[in-house]
């Protein structure tokens, strides 16, 4: 998989941090990522294909759980806010 759409992925999963459950919803991730529904469908797809999310299923109820993979990759970003920015340095 191309740099970019592993990039790509990656902001999706962190515009989904918050809640997961939008993976449930095109339409709604769509409106998260500002592309359509059709390219959000293609980012969820990707994003289960790359088991970075699990759907469970229990009594009717539909539930997305991130993976270990995911997480880590959350972490990694936090780690990243965290460190001082090299633009701010020089103020």
């Amino acid at each position: 998989m191309p740099r970019t759409m592993e990039r790509l992925l990656k902001l999706a999963l962190l515009e989904v941090a918050d809640n997961p459950n939008v993976l449930l919803d095109s339409e709604e991730l769509g409106k998260r990522l500002g592309v359509s529904s059709r390219q959000a469908r293609n980012y969820i797809r990707l994003l289960r294909k790359k088991n970075y999310f699990t759907v469970i299923r229990s009594k009717g109820i539909k539930e997305v759980i991130l993976t270990r993979k995911a997480f880590k990759i959350l972490e990694e970003y936090y780690r990243k806010l965290q460190k001082p920015c090299h633009i701010f340095k020089s103020i």
